[in-house]
C-alpha cells in the first residue's frame, strides 16, 4: 500500500495555450524535452511525489511520448490534469500555470479547475483578470516575428512623411512569402492581422478600414504617428 504524507488532492485540471514559435510541427516530446526545468520545478515545489522513480525527466520524456500530441506552428489549446494519472499531466498541470518561454515554444494559463489541500493548508488556485498591458504582451508573443517584419517594412516602403496607407492584400501577401504559407488561410485563422494594439502601444495611431457588405473596395490600413499631448 502507498501513503502519501503532507498532500491530498481533490484533483485539478488546468488549460493552457502552448505556442509553437517555428514554422513545422512539433510534439509533446520536443516541448518537454527542451524544457527540462519543468520537471526540476515541480520536484522543488511538491515533495509528495519524490520517492516515485517515474517522476524524471526521463519519466516525463515516456509520459509525453504516450500522448502522442502534435503542436502546430502557432497556438495549441491544451490541457492537463493530475486527474489523468500520468506523469506529464501531473507535472504540467502544475508547473505551466506560471507561464513561461523557451527556444521554440512560449505558453500561458487560460482556466484553472480544482483545489488542494497540502500541509494541512488549503491552495486555491484562481485565474486573475487579465490588464490592458497584459494584452498588448500576449499578443505580441503570439504573433510570428515574420508578421510583425512584414507590418513594419510595408509601413516604411508606403511612409509619405506623415501617414502610411497600404492594403490589407498586400500585407498578406507579404506574410504568404516569409512564412512559405500554402494559403492566407492560416493567417485569418489564427487572427495574425490584428495587430493594431501592439502598433498603437509602440506610438502609432492605427486606423483599419474595411467596406461594409453594399460597399465595394478592399481593406485598408493607415498608420499615422500619435499627436504628442500637450498638457
Amino acid at each position: 500500500m502507498k501513503i502519501r504524507s503532507g498532500f491530498v488532492s481533490n484533483s485539478s485540471s488546468s488549460s493552457f495555450v502552448i505556442r509553437n514559435k517555428t514554422k513545422q510541427e512539433l510534439t509533446l516530446v520536443d516541448f518537454v524535452s527542451e524544457n527540462p526545468q519543468l520537471i526540476e520545478q515541480f520536484l522543488d515545489r511538491y515533495d509528495w511525489h519524490r520517492k516515485e522513480r517515474r517522476y524524471t525527466q526521463k519519466g516525463m520524456l515516456q509520459s509525453a511520448a504516450e500522448e502522442c500530441r502534435i503542436l502546430v506552428p502557432g497556438d495549441n489549446q491544451c490541457t492537463f490534469g493530475d486527474e489523468f494519472g500520468t506523469v506529464v499531466h501531473c507535472v504540467l498541470d502544475y508547473i505551466l500555470r506560471d507561464g513561461g518561454e523557451s527556444e521554440n515554444f512560449s505558453w500561458y494559463m487560460t482556466e484553472c479547475r480544482g483545489s488542494s489541500v497540502a500541509n494541512d493548508r488549503v491552495i486555491t488556485e484562481s485565474v486573475k483578470p487579465i490588464t490592458p498591458d497584459q494584452v498588448v504582451s500576449i499578443k505580441q508573443n503570439q504573433l510570428p516575428p515574420e508578421v510583425i517584419h512584414a507590418f513594419n517594412e510595408v509601413i516604411g516602403e508606403k511612409w509619405n512623411g506623415r501617414s502610411s496607407h497600404f492594403s490589407q492584400d498586400l500585407v498578406v501577401k507579404r506574410i504568404v512569402k516569409k512564412m512559405q504559407l500554402k494559403d492566407r488561410t492560416t493567417i485569418f485563422e489564427n487572427h495574425w492581422l490584428d495587430v493594431e494594439p501592439i502598433f498603437q502601444d509602440a506610438g502609432w495611431e492605427v486606423e483599419y478600414d474595411k467596406p461594409g457588405w453594399n460597399e465595394t473596395g478592399e481593406a485598408t490600413w493607415t498608420f499615422t504617428k500619435k499627436k504628442k499631448q500637450i498638457l
